[in-house]
């Protein structure tokens, strides 16, 4: 497994983590922006919930040319929260050690999971899929990595994935909070 052989120190003939996430996530950062996946999840979105209203819509829009603008970068920043709750649920390895397995792991999870991206709905079968193939590829890693057995890896792998989106999500939403607040306070307007 090369996470592994990596962390054991064989790095010189792997590529470096940090650019195989970066290229991988570049890729199918593309072609999700090209394909209109955030437009079209979106819409999907204010379908299901029958939002029709105009300035609400218009803010959407620009959150979403936002969004857009820096998608792989925001794909990027995952990256240390799940090491951050990998290293909570897994003490064998440091938090860089986490970093470069998620570099590994986020990179090819990014290219792998594209089709069921490019094609899943808001809430449909393809989604479930989705986040499926994300909890068995995690769970496969840590089980290889750190020899544990298959309930536990699946466990600690939906474990993990939901305290790193949290812990994300968290950290993003005070962070905008704190944006708008500063831009209104300087600029009178929310964005």
């Amino acid at each position: 497994m090369v996470i592994k052989e990596y962390l054991n120190g064989a790095t010189r003939k792997y590529a470096n983590p940090a650019q195989f996430a970066i290229y991988l996530i570049a890729i199918s950062t593309f072609i999700l922006v090209q394909q209109g996946y955030l437009e079209k999840n979106n819409e999907s979105f204010n379908r299901m919930i029958d939002f029709n209203d105009p300035k609400g819509i218009e803010v959407q829009k620009a959150f979403i040319g936002f969004i857009k603008h820096y998608l792989q970068y925001f794909n990027l920043l995952l990256i240390p929260f799940f090491a951050l709750a990998s290293r909570w649920l897994f003490r064998k390895h440091n938090y860089a050690e986490h970093l470069v397995l998620h570099c590994f792991v986020f990179g090819l999870l990014s290219i792998v999971s594209l089709p069921f991206t490019l094609f899943m709905n808001s809430f449909g079968v393809l989604r479930v899929m989705h986040f499926l193939l994300i909890i068995l590829f995690y769970a496969y890693v840590f089980r290889k990595l750190y020899s544990i057995t298959i309930f536990k890896s699946v466990t600690k792998s939906i474990l993990f994935y939901i305290s790193g989106y949290i812990i994300y999500v968290l950290t993003f939403s005070v962070a905008l909070l704190g944006y708008m607040f500063i831009h209104k306070q300087i600029t009178g307007s929310i964005l």
